[in-house]
């Protein structure tokens, strides 16, 4: 994959990565805080997956996924403050939409059918990121205890996206 700053590199996590899972989040102090223990369920459960981005051999940000039978659903999607528009994130976002048109063993036969990311009603920058890579919003969801989401999905029709 391609960025703006040159070849992106996506890798698997690994428990000697979760420091720099932590200082990355730790820029962002409105992100609900991930201990190591999460980070590390993450990485050993085998329906998700923690991706870490380089550039240049640089740690430029991570994403977490899990995969279910007909979607997949974006947990975490960090980039490092100082590389925000460098289309990092975009290409991420774009690699997992890409794998709903892939046939997968154990995946009914029309596949993957949407991807999901529960968006922070109050975060406008990363709910039109998410709007100006086709996902769309569909219902809010409240939650008293913490703040209220609204769940966006990017969908795909005969092998189509919208």
């Amino acid at each position: 994959m391609h960025t703006s700053l040159g070849e992106l590199v996506k890798r698997p996590a690994c428990y000697g990565d979760i420091a720099a899972l932590q200082a990355c989040d730790s820029a962002y102090p409105e992100l609900v805080e991930w201990r190591a223990k999460d980070f590390k369920h993450c990485i050993r459960d085998e329906a998700m997956e923690c991706s870490i981005v380089e550039v240049g051999g640089i740690f430029a940000g991570y994403m977490v996924i899990e995969t279910y039978v007909s979607s997949v659903e974006i947990w975490r999607l960090v980039v490092d403050r100082q590389l925000l528009r460098c289309q990092i994130g975009s290409c991420l976002v774009r690699g997992v939409c890409s794998r709903l048109m892939l046939p997968r063993k154990g995946v009914p036969k029309h596949g993957m059918r949407n991807v999901i990311v529960d968006v922070p009603e109050e975060n406008l920058r990363a709910q039109l990121f998410f709007k100006s890579l086709g996902f769309r919003a569909r219902l809010p969801i409240v939650r008293d205890d913490e703040f209220n989401l609204y769940r966006m999905v990017y969908e795909q029709f005969g092998g189509r996206f919208c």
